[in-house]
Formats: structure tokens, sequence, C-alpha cells
């Protein structure tokens, strides 16, 4: 046995794999990993979980579907990560039967790093960011002229997610769906 078994046995969940969305990877590789540690039922129940509370967070979002949304992270004070094609994210917003305004090309996670200026370039949008949102970041949006003249934000108030990690499985994608869902409602 080589080094990777000293101390256990590893197991890789490779959710960004190929091809596949990373939200069908999540449930196929949730299944496999329940057979494997004898644990099928609770592999189950999470798969069922998620599904649950994605279809309540739909039902809670129905009349929020004409706005398309612009997903992001804040890089730093001029640059932003906008998660679309091939993310987590943008599989539990098809789930959800919501819009991304971000429709051009992603990395091999989903991503796409850009300037803060590419807002201005999707329109009328609700910005959704998930946090933390860094000082200087909020520095910027309070002193940008170009940040402040945005149609996105001229017309909508910046919508926050608290933290999740946006590379992960079925726990991420339900957490993602109930917390769009409730700051989606309250806005």
């Amino acid at each position: 046995m080589g080094d990777q078994h000293r101390f256990a046995p590893t197991y890789d969940l490779p959710l960004y794999a190929d091809k596949t969305s990373p939200y069908a990877q999540a449930k196929r590789e949730t299944k496999r990993l329940g057979e494997r540690l004898g644990r099928e039922r609770e592999a189950e129940a999470l798969l069922l979980g998620t599904e649950r509370t994605i279809d309540e967070s739909r039902l809670l979002l129905a009349d929020r579907k004409a706005t398309p949304l612009c997903l992001f992270t804040f890089f730093d004070n001029r640059h932003l990560r906008i998660y679309g094609a091939g993310s987590l994210l943008q599989d539990v917003l098809d789930r959800l039967d919501l819009r991304n305004a971000w429709d051009r090309e992603t990395s091999e996670w989903g991503i796409s790093t850009v300037g803060v200026e590419q807002l201005a370039t999707i329109g009328d949008v609700r910005l959704v960011c998930l946090e933390p949102i860094m000082p200087h970041a909020v520095r910027m949006m309070r002193g940008s002229s170009l940040w402040q003249n945005l149609p996105a934000v001229r017309t909508h108030p910046i919508t926050t997610i608290p933290t999740l990690w946006p590379f992960g499985g079925l726990d991420v994608a339900a957490r993602f769906a109930s917390l769009l869902a409730d700051n989606l409602v309250s806005a």
C-alpha cells in the first residue's frame, strides 16, 4: 500500500470530473458513497431531502421568475467571480426555474472572473452576492459611480446570501436553494 492508505482508505468524490452537471454528479456520488459505506438509507434520505428543499424553494420563488439573476462573489474591489454554466449553483437555478443572466463562457468550475464593469453589459438583473463581502468591496460599492449607476444596482437592492461553499454537494445545493428563497422572498 502507498502513503495514501497509511492512515485510512481514501475515496475521491469527483463532482466536477466530467461534463456531467455537478448536481447530477453529486447525486450519483452520494448513492455510490452510501453503498460503499453501507449507508444506503442515509444517502437516500439526503437525496430526497435535497429534492424536497429545492421543490419547496421553487414554490416560494414562483413569482420571482421574471427578473434574471446574476450570482457572484467579490474577488477584489475590481473583479467578480460570476457563477454560470457548469456550476452547482447554475444547476440549482435550473431546478428552481430561475434564469441566470450570465450566459457567457465559464471555466470548468462554472465561473467567470471578470471586471466589475462587465455587470453593465447584462442590464437590469437582480444581483445576488455570496458573502463574505470584504471591506474593500463595500468601500467600492459605496464610492464607485460605476457601481452606483449599474442598471441592476439602480433598480434592485443587492441580495446577499450567507457564506456557502459553491463547489460542494447536495447539502450545499439544498442550502443555496433555501437561502435564495428566503432572501429573495423577503427582498
